[in-house]
């Protein structure tokens, strides 16, 4: 008997109940958004999770059909060895080991798992739910002020910002949420233009919506912009007449919640644009030091990192200073910054220039890979293809990058590299089927 997914409209046709491959599939998404800062033993809950999944690929579902890697975005793979490689010059072999399980062995199942056309709407689907329950918690947490997971990790009253908490529901920070939420935005708004029924257009439009609110209600200036930017390239690629009747309409909705907002007394988002523009201002040198908000120093100290962290990486340029070195810059008296939110920076002081060339190089290849491939579809799909998005949001998270750190979000960003590696080679099974 075929049963159909309520949400999706995939079939079940070939999996039963209890099928592996959706269990695979869920903890994949569990693995995006469990906390990393949470340990058992010596393995955070994603090590953990990870070490469930490949225990249940290989040993109970018995997959042992090893599929080469030669035509699936090689430099991907590659950086990864490269980076387990540097880490285990340094002595840390558990470290080692748990970066190759977390982003190479379950990066590589994905590609497996999400081999067939239910499957990988599968995954996106259970990804776009839960990313709607991480948005349910965050605005308990922005409306409630107090976190709810990491309460006990962060400070609620350094988290207020316009008299709202910046929530983080299961993230270490809320530019990571943010960031997060901004991707299966993305990728929720790929799935409303697939070939479903509008009874279920309508479901993910509501859950899009709610996606997107969290993602404002983090206050990440760098997420609303990631999200704004990869929403302008979706809607532009499906045409420029649903682009401005969706440019319309998210004009009216902001609009509307503006109006809601004022009536309630809470000055969000006049003032997070505000302190938006100020901040962009103060990065081209037009505002005055002293007239600059506390809400935009974030900004300048992005740009002061570069100097930061190349003075202290020093003649360890070529190998950086290990993966267990810690970074600490006395700003002030009573202030010693230990982080590094710039992804590239970061790389840059753990793994020199070695590790920081080679993770451009993957970056690149990652864009040339999906580009060559963008003309490939599915039969499901109608203006707006999967590869096209994962180019989008790809191009906009390696710019954001310059303003994060990939801590929080890395495990997002190598499961979505299978599901575009896996996406391809359905298209190209289904060509090589036809012929």
């Amino acid at each position: 008997m075929n049963n159909t997914n309520v949400l999706s409209g995939y079939s079940y046709i070939s999996y039963s109940k209890y099928s592996y491959d959706r269990i695979i599939i869920f903890l994949m998404v569990l693995f995006c958004v469990v906390p990393v800062n949470y340990y058992v033993g010596p393995l955070n809950l994603p090590r953990i999770l990870a070490l469930l999944i490949i225990f249940i690929f290989f040993v109970l579902k018995r997959n042992l059909n090893i599929k080469r890697l030669g035509r699936n975005n090689i430099f991907f793979w590659l950086y990864i060895i490269l980076h387990v490689v540097q880490i285990i010059c340094v002595g840390n072999f558990i470290q080692a080991f748990a970066y190759f399980v977390s982003y190479f062995m379950v990066a590589y199942i994905g590609i497996h798992v999400l081999q067939n056309e239910d499957n990988l709407y599968r995954f996106i689907d259970y990804l776009i739910l839960c990313s709607f329950i991480l948005s349910l918690l965050g605005l308990i947490e922005a409306f409630s002020g107090r976190y709810l997971i990491q309460g006990e990790l962060l400070d609620a009253q350094d988290g207020m910002r316009y008299g709202i908490l910046r929530c983080t529901a299961t993230f270490g920070h809320p530019i990571a949420f943010g960031t997060f939420q901004a991707i299966v935005a993305l990728m929720a708004f790929y799935r409303i233009t697939t070939n479903i029924s509008r009874q279920k257009k309508r479901r993910l439009v509501i859950l899009y919506c709610f996606i997107v609110l969290s993602c404002f209600l983090t206050v990440s200036r760098l997420a609303i912009c990631m999200y704004i930017a990869g929403q302008i390239l979706s809607l532009w690629k499906i045409g420029i007449s649903k682009f401005l009747k969706y440019v319309f309409l998210v004009i009216f909705l902001f609009i509307f919640v503006v109006i809601i907002f004022e009536y309630l007394g809470i000055d969000f988002f006049t003032s997070l644009v505000s302190d938006f523009m100020s901040g962009i201002q103060s990065l081209f040198g037009i505002n005055n030091s002293a007239q600059t908000n506390g809400n935009v120093i974030g900004f300048g100290n992005r740009f002061d990192l570069y100097s930061w962290v190349i003075d202290d990486v020093g003649d360890s340029w070529l190998f950086g200073k290990g993966a267990d070195a810690e970074f600490a810059y006395e700003m002030y008296e009573w202030f010693t910054k230990t982080s590094i939110e710039v992804q590239y920076l970061n790389i840059y002081f753990h793994f020199g220039t070695v590790g920081l060339v080679s993770l451009i190089i993957s970056y690149i290849a990652n864009i040339i890979y999906f580009v060559k491939n963008k003309r490939k579809s599915l039969q499901t799909e109608k203006k707006l293809q999967l590869n096209t998005v994962l180019l989008i949001i790809f191009v906009v998270y390696y710019v954001v990058l310059f303003g994060v750190q990939e801590t929080d979000t890395l495990s997002i960003y190598c499961l979505l590299v299978s599901v575009g590696i896996a996406y391809i080679n359905i298209e190209r099974g289904a060509v090589k089927h036809a012929k």
